[in-house]
């Protein structure tokens, strides 16, 4: 018996989640309620709030799944390449999974950026797992002598993370720098920044 109600608890959660991404897509985020969000999902406004208690948790939610998901393919798929392949690889797939709504994305990105509150802490862990892949990253190039070893701590994931948001907001600007130029861009940046030991 419990493990039917939690069975039907998540098959609500993942309804409530589809109908939020859906109505965040068709009325973008100011024009979303919970009771269009329940509406859509076919329950209750109350239903809703015992899964995520506001706008914020529903966005935060969204955003973490979604992005997980992009995430996962990305790694799953690496190529075997040098470390800016592989930076770029993953940047790439997150660029297309923004580009394909700019204005949903805007709002996510504004809301999980700003965002305070138990509702980040899912947001929070995914960064820092990210940090950590680009960490194990930066320090494989390194100890193979393509990056200068400095540049292999936080000031490289910082760096990076500085660099691959800047072209994040290009892609999502009224008039969007198209995803080929976003990944050209970070190229260059990337290359810029993280350059190999002198001499």
């Amino acid at each position: 018996m419990a493990t039917r109600r939690a069975e039907q608890k998540a098959r609500t959660r993942a309804r409530v989640l589809e109908a939020a991404r859906a109505t965040f897509e068709a009325l973008g985020y100011d024009g979303t309620t919970i009771a269009t969000v329940a509406e859509r999902a076919g329950v209750s406004a109350g239903t809703v709030m015992a899964h995520f208690p506001d706008k914020s948790a529903l966005v935060a939610a969204s955003f973490h799944e979604a992005i997980e998901e992009v995430m996962q393919e990305a790694l799953q798929t690496l190529p075997d390449g040098d470390l800016l392949a592989r930076l770029l690889h993953v940047s790439e797939r997150l660029y297309h999974y923004y580009g394909r709504n700019p204005s949903l994305s805007r709002a996510l990105v504004r809301e999980a950026t700003f965002m305070e509150g138990p509702a980040t802490e899912p947001l929070r862990e995914q960064i820092e797992r990210h940090f950590a892949w680009l960490g194990q990253e930066l320090g494989a190039a390194a100890a193979a002598g393509a990056l200068e070893p400095a540049l292999a701590s936080q000031v490289g994931v910082l760096g990076y993370w500085a660099d691959y948001y800047l072209v994040l907001l290009m892609g999502l600007q009224e008039v969007p720098l198209p995803l080929d130029e976003q990944v050209a861009l970070l190229d260059a940046l990337l290359r810029a920044r993280l350059r190999p030991p002198a001499g």
